[in-house]
């Protein structure tokens, strides 16, 4: 059995809190997900923000470009489309993207590639859902 980690950064960290050996760092691939990005939904861009999903897409909904036309509709929290208290999707008409979350999609890797763009909300050093979109 070896013992190997995904980065760099965890080598060190690997090697100052225990010492020696010092453990090969073997970047991740994701060839699991056989997906290839084909972004068959070219407006919308997908957040995986996990766990801070609900205050991340309240800040986006907040910072799109209101329109003339919303009446100020898509800037009163009020009225923001939420499912079990979570803000699921944030979009403005003065703006081209939209964004969802993947609570929104059937949570597939081939769902997921059909996005322009994933936005993932780092809030761990060394993420290897970064390795799966990348």
């Amino acid at each position: 059995v070896g013992f190997a980690v995904s980065d760099p950064f965890l080598q060190m960290q690997f090697e100052y809190q225990v010492g020696a050996p010092r453990l090969p760092a073997i970047r991740t691939h994701a060839l699991y997900t056989g997906a290839t990005h084909f972004p068959a939904r070219p407006h919308e861009v997908l957040v995986m923000d996990r766990p801070h999903e609900c205050v991340l897409m309240c800040i986006i909904q907040r910072l799109l470009p209101r329109h003339a036309e919303d009446d100020g509709q898509e800037g009163d929290a009020d009225n923001w489309p939420t499912k079990d208290g979570r803000l699921r999707s944030a979009g403005s008409a003065g703006y081209p993207y939209s964004f969802l979350t993947r609570a929104l999609t059937d949570r597939s890797f081939s769902t997921f590639a059909q996005f322009r763009a994933v936005l993932l909300w780092a809030y761990d050093m060394d993420l290897i859902t970064f390795y799966e979109f990348y």
